[in-house]
């Protein structure tokens, strides 16, 4: 009874929170890339759809949806930051992980 089949192995073992918090770890910084991409392409037509002709007298919005755009861009940029050093953290745990099993 206390013998097992050669080719036996054991159950894989559950996987721990920390485990799925890695993997769930990329799936906000893909939501808000997204969102932010989608508002600064608005932003961007929309200032685009108010400068007019460019006359004397530009239209007040154009310069609130410039701002807008300045600033969605710089989000942007911050969030891929984020991912860079998001996917950097994650290679070396990779890394860590499989020379200590």
């Amino acid at each position: 009874m206390n013998e097992l089949p050669a080719n036996w192995k054991p159950p894989a073992t559950p996987r721990t929170e920390e485990e799925k918090e890695r993997r769930r770890s990329l799936v906000p910084i893909l939501i808000v890339m997204g969102v932010v991409f989608a508002l600064l392409v608005g932003s961007v037509l929309g200032a685009l759809a108010t400068c007019g002709s460019m006359n004397a007298r530009p239209d007040p919005s154009f310069k609130f949806f410039s701002g807008c755009a300045v600033f969605f861009f710089g989000v942007l940029v911050l969030s891929v930051a984020w991912l860079v050093v998001s996917l950097i953290i994650k290679v070396f745990q990779y890394f860590k992980d499989s020379r200590t099993q």
